[in-house]
């Protein structure tokens, strides 16, 4: 009798660990106060430019605390405006940029990034470290979590 009790412990012990190994990344509730970097944009080589200490080129993606806001680094110039999420869907509206000029390359990667980002119609969180943005043509943004 002690022998099965000893098993059927040990089976409960080690469904327990293995379980625990395999448990899903905690849901990103909100992406409010949330921060990215943009790293895969329809499998296209990102262009990065170093200018001194600053990087040209990166783009990234800031969800602000206060809802509906968003910002963030397009490459050259910064960026903000409005974003609505409804379920899976989402919108960016009353997106401004400043008007900075920066090598030919940089400034075309950047306008293709502002020309799509408000064509966004659905996200997805792939897990804790991943945002994905999809037009309704099916071009992907793919983020990765900053902060």
């Amino acid at each position: 009798m002690k022998k099965v009790l000893l098993i059927m412990l040990s089976v409960l012990f080690l469904f327990t660990v293995s379980s625990a190994k395999t448990t899903k990344f905690k849901k990103i509730k909100t992406l409010s106060s949330t921060s990215w970097k943009l790293t895969d944009f329809q499998n296209e080589t990102l262009i990065y430019q170093y200018i001194g200490s600053k990087t040209l080129g990166e783009i990234t993606l800031n969800f602000a605390k206060k809802e509906n806001l968003v910002s963030g680094f397009s490459g050259v110039n910064t960026y903000s405006g409005n974003f609505e999420i409804n379920g899976e869907n989402i919108t960016f509206s009353n997106l401004a940029s400043t008007k900075l000029y920066g090598p030919r390359n940089v400034m075309e990667q950047e306008y293709k990034y502002l020309t799509v980002l408000p064509e966004t119609a659905t996200y997805k969180v792939v897990d804790e470290k991943t945002l994905k943005l999809i037009t309704s043509d099916g071009t992907e943004l793919t983020f990765t979590r900053t902060k």
